[in-house]
């Protein structure tokens, strides 16, 4: 049969075009041409250097017309950093997947992630040890290796606020200090148990991690030798009852900060270790999950199991507030880089909620003024439910211009500010899911 000619289905095609009035030969179909979602971090960054440059640098910045054609008037979070609103990253931008699990096999879950200090590229550690490298743009995976043998699962990681160098820690008790371009430089063998986390130090020439072996350690990474092998701990911080899960240093001074599953937080200096901490906050009701210093290095943040999350001020070393919102444990929070009051809790109910410090409402209660703490924007669902369970939000981190957060379950979401005119209420892609935010700003 002939296919192109006036009997067959070619044939078919030019009559229709002949009766449009059209040439079939001219006719050149179109490609429909699907844009690839990215953030754009340069233009509100652009934008602040030139507001500096011309010394309209203000504590909230300009006002900016309700409408989204004013974005590029936009201004990164560090220039407002008294305005919370413009740090409420409720959006959703893209989704990044383990390439196995895209590919349709099993789910791999992702443990941990981190930002480079560029911002330019997100670290992930999985159940199975590996590292995956995700452009902080396009969102799409770069790299894949695998950095610890026998698939051994990689909780802790860590990326340098002012140098090259990665340490990951997995399950065996395993430390391993590398190069940005994935290059072993040390093995450090000590803990006997999982390791949960690892931190730098101010100056980044030491860090700590902690273990399920009950103990926080002290590395020094100026004392590898020629033989990796044969590197050992510094101090070791001994004293908790139970796993330490959880620990940070404190932004400016030799103090460490460990949380554990007895309950107890505790803050040590090295230099004094052999003589205990040197105080221990008790509040919480079950297992302490996660434990940061603020910025500013006066007040600290702590994060359990018994659904809470507890603000202290070390200067009395007591408890400020409680922030009670989660249904479920809360299994990280993260300070914002630049706005001093503002911290986001992830929480095993797969939500995300961000507080401000201040922000509690008085009413009259039966023993006088109370003041109930709400949180002021939450995402509920933050990532897809696995059999009409809630996948739980491993970990979560700010990028460094604090205008993007990113979140990992079983894949790596990544969440911006709305832009101007936004609805407070949107969908979140293609699902049903509603932002709520709260009116408290």
């Amino acid at each position: 049969m002939e296919q192109n000619g006036e009997g067959g289905r070619g044939g078919h095609y030019q009559s229709r075009f002949r009766q449009r009035g059209q040439d079939y030969d001219e006719y050149v179909p179109r490609r429909k041409i699907h844009g690839q979602r990215s953030v754009d971090f340069y233009s509100s960054a652009i934008r602040h250097v030139t507001t500096r440059l011309l010394h309209r640098n203000t504590p909230y910045g300009f006002h900016v017309e309700p409408h989204p054609y004013y974005s590029k008037d936009m201004l990164p979070a560090a220039q407002t950093p008294f305005n919370p609103s413009t740090a409420l990253c409720t959006q959703w931008v893209n989704t990044s997947f383990h390439p196995d699990s895209r590919a349709g096999h099993t789910r791999v879950p992702l443990m941990n992630l981190k930002w480079a200090p560029n911002g330019r590229r997100l670290l992930c550690s999985t159940g199975r040890g590996e590292f995956l490298l995700f452009n902080g743009h396009s969102f799409g995976v770069e790299v894949k290796t695998v950095a610890h043998e026998d698939h051994r699962p990689c909780r802790a990681i860590t990326w340098g606020n002012n140098s090259d160098l990665i340490i990951s820690g997995d399950d065996a008790g395993i430390i391993k200090l590398w190069l940005s371009n994935f290059v072993l430089v040390a093995v450090y063998n000590s803990h006997h148990r999982a390791v949960r986390e690892v931190t730098w130090a101010p100056l980044e020439g030491k860090f700590c991690t902690c273990g399920q072996d009950g103990s926080a350690r002290v590395w020094d990474t100026n004392a590898v030798g020629t033989d990796p092998q044969q590197a050992r701990e510094e101090v070791k911080l001994e004293g908790h009852g139970g796993d330490v899960v959880t620990v940070d240093w404190h932004p400016f001074y030799s103090l460490i900060l460990t949380g554990s599953q007895d309950r107890d937080c505790r803050l040590w200096d090295p230099r004094t270790a052999s003589r205990g901490s040197i105080a221990a906050l008790q509040g919480h009701a079950q297992s302490v999950n996660c434990v940061r210093w603020n910025p500013n290095g006066t007040t600290l943040l702590s994060a359990s199991k018994d659904c809470t999350v507890k603000l202290w001020d070390i200067r009395m070393v007591q408890e400020i507030a409680s922030y009670e919102a989660h249904s479920k444990s809360v299994e990280r929070v993260e300070w914002h880089p630049h706005v001093p009051d503002l911290f986001v809790s992830a929480g095993a109910d797969g939500s995300l909620m961000y507080w401000l410090v201040d922000a509690y409402e008085v009413t009259q209660g039966q023993g006088g003024f109370l003041h109930i703490i709400h949180e002021t924007a939450m995402v509920e669902n933050a990532h897809d439910r696995f059999r009409d369970v809630a996948n739980p939000v491993n970990a979560i981190a700010w990028n460094p211009l604090g205008s993007l957060l990113a979140s990992c379950s079983a894949e790596v979401k990544y969440w911006h500010r709305n832009k101007p005119g936004a609805m407070e209420e949107k969908e979140r892609g293609e699902e049903d899911d509603v932002f709520e935010m709260t009116e408290q700003l």
